[in-house]
């Protein structure tokens, strides 16, 4: 009865026009959700099949059915956008004269406009400004080179004004990485302390050193938030499950080859490491320092290869397009100076690349049937912990690193990405490169140093992140709410970085470091 008297109420309001009824639904609910026309929308239809549904799309139209302050001000919006967008009417113009002079809403106004008239100031900080904040001799390190590459803006905030976040009482992924590359630090010296060897030590004795390792880790760091709930409680069993399976990948991994940890945790500074120490001009200069995670070593008569590894707990791959951009100059800043380590070392031996890596530390699931022997899942377990990175394509250096490739054929290499077709060539997978490419990358690299260094001292600071495919240089920043950063306003825009196949970059950095030889030896004839 309720129902049909509702009914009967609204039959009433939509008989009383003389002229023209005009029913209108939104497509759109308050939240946001998709919504469809109310029952008296269909029904309406079916008695007047000859009135056809209209989109009201054209701004005329949409001033003409403004019934409310809130649908007038929405269009009010829209008006300025177009109006930004040199397209102008006299309608939006009505409606912005009201708004302007009404006394609730000139405050509000006032907002809109600043913000839709705003542009990106141009950033910079001027050569002296740059001078005083990083002097003319900058202590530098790769990771905050990748910064600057970056955003030149996130780089002065974090390294010209040192902002930081603010720390909170938590447990945060970087965190877990920060304990577990100590943990296997200190593994690392416990194991040389009690003369055991990475190649032979025993499950009982990996597993000993590791329970030791972790918990000195969670001591020396300070996480007492561990403590704080069950949750926290449960992430100290991830990590020891996590150093567990790293610190048997990496005992199987060496045992694949021919390799010996030459050192861990290995500083180095520009002091005394000439690679790693740039002129830039008369007196500026720019000297690298870092600290490399891995350095293997493997003798073989005169000559002495190198393979660095570094750590990450997330994924990471050496992409060759972000190296041309100086977005990933890291491990090839530590290949430089690992060489320059070795070739002090070992003066009488010639000193060769074997390769580059980045380890992921992670305790990886796969799947199977009960049939499965334990060799099996051990061997799918390792081919999900293989490092990225490239290796030298020299099959005395391949055989060096995994003497058992050759054998598993198409399985490939249990220690990096290297698989064989039937002929026995590389298949298209595999991370292998010429030797000779090692030393053009690493000009290569010197040079976008050298160009990275003279951008930081001559005061460049813009918010202009980059964008290479779908990430970005805001992807991870924490300096949102400082720069101010967005498409809309006028004057902010990505860098959109270009995208090169393998054999062009090769060639373009090539071709790099020749220009920049050419030019740097006029600069010296001019000084």
């Amino acid at each position: 009865e309720d129902m049909g008297i509702q009914r009967f109420y609204l039959y009433l309001s939509m008989a009383k026009p003389s002229e023209k009824l005009i029913l209108s639904y939104s497509h759109m609910k308050a939240d946001g959700s998709n919504s469809g026309p109310a029952y008296l929308i269909h029904t309406v239809s079916k008695l007047f099949p000859e009135v056809k549904i209209k989109e009201i799309k054209d701004d005329q139209e949409r001033a003409a059915s403004l019934e409310s302050r809130e649908e007038g001000f929405a269009f009010l919006l829209s008006g300025i956008q177009r109006a930004l967008r040199q397209e102008d009417d006299e309608k939006w113009r009505e409606v912005f004269q009201w708004f302007v002079t009404d006394k609730d809403y000139q405050k509000k106004m006032a907002q809109v406009l600043s913000a839709a008239y705003s542009e990106n100031p141009v950033d910079a900080i001027g050569k002296a400004t740059a001078r005083a904040l990083y002097g003319k001799t900058m202590e530098n390190s790769a990771t905050r080179l990748e910064r600057f590459a970056a955003c030149a803006f996130a780089h002065f905030l974090q390294y010209g004004l040192h902002l930081e976040e603010r720390v909170y009482y938590e447990f945060k992924p970087v965190d877990m990485g920060n304990v577990l590359h100590e943990a296997l630090e200190n593994f690392s010296q416990m194991v040389k302390r009690e003369n055991l060897t990475w190649k032979t030590i025993s499950e009982t004795d990996q597993r000993r050193l590791a329970d030791q390792c972790l918990q000195r880790a969670l001591k020396t760091s300070g996480y007492d938030v561990l403590s704080s709930s069950a949750r926290n409680l449960y992430m100290i069993e991830r990590l020891r499950r996590l150093l567990y399976r790293s610190v048997w990948a990496l005992k199987e991994q060496l045992a694949c080859g021919e390799f010996e940890p030459g050192g861990f945790e290995v500083s180095f500074t520009a002091d005394s490491l000439k690679s790693l120490c740039f002129r830039l001009s008369g007196d500026e200069q720019i000297r690298l320092q870092g600290r490399i995670d891995r350095v293997d070593i493997c003798e073989n008569g005169e000559e002495c290869y190198v393979k660095v590894i570094d750590y990450k707990s997330g994924s990471r791959s050496l992409d060759l397009t972000e190296v041309y951009h100086g977005l990933s100059l890291q491990l090839i800043v530590y290949l430089n100076a690992a060489m320059e380590l070795v070739q002090n070392q070992y003066p009488d031996k010639k000193t060769r690349p074997a390769g580059v890596f980045y380890y992921q530390i992670q305790d990886p699931l796969i799947s199977g049937g009960w049939e499965q022997t334990q060799d099996s899942i051990d061997e799918g377990i390792l081919k999900e912990l293989r490092m990225s990175g490239v290796a030298n394509d020299s099959p005395e250096v391949l055989e060096k690193l995994d003497k058992r490739a050759v054998e598993r054929g198409k399985g490939g290499s249990l220690v990096f990405p290297l698989s064989y077709n039937k002929d026995g060539s590389y298949s298209r997978s595999s991370a292998v490169i010429q030797e000779d490419r090692f030393r053009i990358m690493s000009d290569y690299v010197n040079e976008k140093i050298k160009e990275l260094g003279r951008q930081i001292l001559d005061g460049k600071s813009d918010a202009s992140p980059y964008m290479l495919g779908a990430r970005t240089g805001c992807d991870y920043c924490p300096y949102h709410s400082v720069c101010g950063f967005d498409e809309k306003i006028s004057g902010y825009a990505y860098r959109k970085l270009k995208t090169f196949s393998d054999e062009e970059l090769w060639s373009r950095m090539e071709r790099r470091k020749a220009d920049d030889s050419e030019l740097d030896e006029g600069t010296e004839g001019s000084n």
